[in-house]
């Protein structure tokens, strides 16, 4: 039998935790061995519980996820961190990237891509949600001026930016 991948899920919102829980658990290999309102407190449960996922919100009271990623990925390097967050700005993704973030979701991807998320980071890889790719794809051409086709070194697949350079999903 193969050992559950255990998850704390870190968001202020109460309803999208039970949302993620109801995702991560209808898998026979995944479980979540803790939920908490914030910051501070995704800390001490990452401390205490020594997870292989945090699934952590940006947007939370007190100590800021992208502040609690930059100590998670000093003081816990095995566990892997991704964002899940309304916000697919390119500045919160590349501080995600740069801080050490396995993988970011957008929010409204959660149902479609979630435990799509969850398998690649646990396999090694790195992930981005589709809304979360298009929004970088769409920087990038606003940045440079091109038009809707990919740049060198990255490949559309199925409706998914795939990016190989960076932070993606690489399906």
């Amino acid at each position: 039998m193969t050992a559950h991948i255990r998850i704390v899920i870190a968001d202020d919102n109460k309803k999208l935790r039970a949302q993620i829980r109801e995702l991560v658990e209808s898998q026979r290999n995944m479980k979540v061995i803790a939920e908490v309102g914030n910051g501070s407190d995704a800390i001490v449960s990452v401390k205490e519980h020594q997870p292989d996922i945090l699934l952590l919100d940006i947007s939370m009271p007190g100590m800021n996820g992208l502040q609690v990623l930059k100590r998670i990925r000093h003081d816990h390097p095995r566990t892997h961190v991704v964002i899940v967050s309304w916000s697919t700005d390119q500045d919160s993704v590349e501080e995600a990237q740069e801080l050490g973030a396995h993988g970011y979701i957008a929010k409204r991807d959660l149902e479609d891509e979630l435990i799509l998320a969850l398998q690649r980071v646990m396999d090694g890889g790195r992930f981005l949600s589709q809304a979360v790719s298009q929004e970088q794809m769409v920087s990038r051409e606003e940045a440079h001026g091109a038009s809707a086709t990919a740049e060198p070194g990255t490949d559309v697949t199925n409706g998914r930016h795939c990016d190989t350079a960076g932070l993606q999903e690489n399906v």
